[in-house]
Parts: structure tokens; C-alpha cells; sequence
């Protein structure tokens, strides 16, 4: 399926259960829970397989861990992968994993609109068209 084309799939009709508390950094534990997401999707066919050692991961900063994570999902749908990632994305990305922190045991995939940069930064004006 191409998103560019139109040809888009509905969001999932529910939330993959995904216990906060029971989160542990480990590779596996990435991999089991973005391959039960995927599992749920119909535009990704692979499933998540972090090529590092534990080791090597842990080394890795918060960004670099994220890079990955998302061309992972990028790349495994046909899209380019991100080369570098900007200031500004970093920036907003922060804030509102502080607002996901605050609210880990509310989360739904249809987030309420409300203010979330704390740093009082402008998501919108950042983000904007």
C-alpha cells in the first residue's frame, strides 16, 4: 500500500496493550512489542530485528536508539530512511515525551488535543506547513 496513492489503511480499530510498567530497554523487549504492532498492521509484512548486541545498544544515545527504531519502520515500509535528525524535531520530541510521561496511563492512539510543550515552545509554528 502506498500512503502517497490514496491508498491508505483505516488506523487499527484498537490499541495495542502496551504496559508501561512492564517496560524494560532490552532488545527483545523492543522487538516483542513493535512486532505485536506490527502484527496489527497491514502495511508492514517484517518484523523488528535490532542487529546489535545489548551491549552495543545501551551504548547508544536516546536519538541514535530512535533514529534506528524509526527508519526501521520506514525502511521495512518501502520508505526512504531519515539521514540526520534536526534540532527543532528534537526539540518538540522532547516535550511532548515529557507530556507522554505525564499522562503513560492515559494513552490512546486518539490523542486529545491540548497544550503540550512545556518549554513553551510552539509546536505548531515549528511543525507547521
Amino acid at each position: 500500500m502506498d500512503a502517497a496513492s490514496g491508498d491508505y489503511p483505516a488506523d487499527p480499530s484498537s490499541d495495542v496493550n502496551w504496559p508501561f510498567a512492564e517496560w524494560n530497554n532490552d532488545i527483545a523487549t523492543i522487538e516483542n512489542w513493535f512486532n505485536a504492532g506490527r502484527a496489527n498492521d497491514p502495511t508492514i509484512s517484517k518484523t523488528l530485528t535490532i542487529p546489535y548486541t545489548q551491549a552495543e545498544w545501551d551504548g547508544f544515545s536516546d536519538n541514535q536508539k530512535g533514529m534506528f527504531l524509526s527508519n526501521a519502520e520506514r525502511v521495512d515500509r518501502g520508505i526512504k530512511p531519515y539521514a540526520s535528525i534536526a534540532k527543532e524535531v528534537v526539540d518538540v520530541a522532547e516535550d511532548f515525551s515529557e507530556y507522554l510521561l505525564d499522562v503513560a496511563n492515559t494513552l490512546q492512539h486518539n490523542v486529545v488535543e491540548i497544550a503540550w510543550t512545556a518549554s513553551g515552545r510552539s509546536a505548531a509554528a515549528c511543525c507547521g506547513p
